[in-house]
């Protein structure tokens, strides 16, 4: 190999990683240029869906000993069906924790569907706690089948 050949490549090799290096920057340079000069106008989703009454909507709670809760307080199934049967609500919202026993959430969703009224039934890893003690309001529970 000649002498003079290693020099150009070294000379080739600088000039490729400038070029690359430059690119990169630039590149960089242009994102951050969009970030924060640009407006984007994102379309607005029309639903064609009614807005949900928040204030016609019977919320329970069945936390993962099987208790159920309405407004922060334990109540057994007879309760919370005679508080549907009061407030006549046209959606019930059941959240219940994963580690409720599958009998017990059909248990009580049976119960709730045949109020008449839509039942949402959403499932979490933790229910949010009530601020009441469970040892203050002993609830019957149903026997299991």
């Amino acid at each position: 190999m000649k002498p003079h050949i290693l020099p150009v490549i070294a000379f080739v090799l600088i000039l490729t990683n400038l070029f690359i290096s430059a690119r990169f920057v630039m590149s960089i340079m242009a994102i951050m240029h969009l970030q924060y000069h640009s407006r984007v106008q994102l379309p607005v989703q029309k639903s064609h869906r009614s807005p949900v009454d928040l204030a016609n909507t019977f919320k329970v709670v069945l936390k993962s000993d099987g208790v159920a809760y309405v407004d922060d307080l334990p109540e057994s199934d007879t309760a919370v069906l005679y508080d549907i049967q009061q407030r006549k609500p046209e959606r019930i919202r059941l959240m219940a924790d994963r580690r409720v026993r599958y009998e017990r959430l059909k248990l009580l969703l049976g119960k709730l569907s045949a109020s008449g009224a839509q039942v949402v039934v959403a499932v979490a890893d933790d229910v949010p706690a009530s601020p009441h003690s469970e040892a203050q309001y002993p609830v019957p529970f149903l026997p299991r089948p």
